[in-house]
């Protein structure tokens, strides 16, 4: 069996085929155990590149995760240092009584936001401005002991999966 073009599937489709075989009386037992023996070859060069490509591809996702890390902090920083920046020049320009300042750049002035609502005591505020977020939250690990101590907890069930591990 070609190891380059073949897939762990193929690998799989042929031990089946091999088994039917040997099951239907169509393989002796010594060609069975030599094709088995070369099919378990090629699955543990398929296994072993895998766990190889696996891993590269958990590091990369580290390595990402580390950048986009670093680069949120980065633009973070930059974000405080443009505020910084643009309330520097707003306080100068209000305290030097500037409406506007004309550069060969653009226009820098200082202007109105558009007014905002400040809430000072929410137990104030009456009843018909206020909205209610309900959020239901599912306390699984009480669900889990309850059903393996022998509850039945209607609309749970406890599933066991399964992970390659490499």
């Amino acid at each position: 069996m070609s190891s380059m073009k073949t897939t762990i599937y193929d690998v799989n489709k042929a031990f089946q085929s091999l088994a039917e075989m040997l099951a239907d009386g169509d393989l002796t037992q010594e060609d069975f155990s030599f094709a088995l023996a070369e099919l378990e070859e090629t699955k543990i060069e398929k296994c072993g590149n895998a766990i190889c490509y696996l891993n590269m591809l958990k590091h990369g996702i580290e390595d990402m995760k580390a950048e986009e890390k670093r680069i949120a902090t980065m633009r973070k920083a930059l974000e405080n240092r443009a505020k910084n920046l643009e309330n520097a020049f707003a306080y100068v320009l209000k305290n030097m009584g500037d409406k506007e300042v004309i550069t060969r750049y653009g226009v820098m002035k200082v202007s109105k936001n558009p007014p905002s609502v400040i809430i000072d005591d929410i137990a104030k505020i009456p009843m018909q401005y206020q909205h209610q977020k309900i959020e239901i939250t599912i306390d699984k690990t009480a669900i889990k002991k309850a059903i393996q101590n022998g509850k039945k907890v209607d609309g749970a069930h406890i599933e066991q999966n399964e992970k390659l591990v490499y």
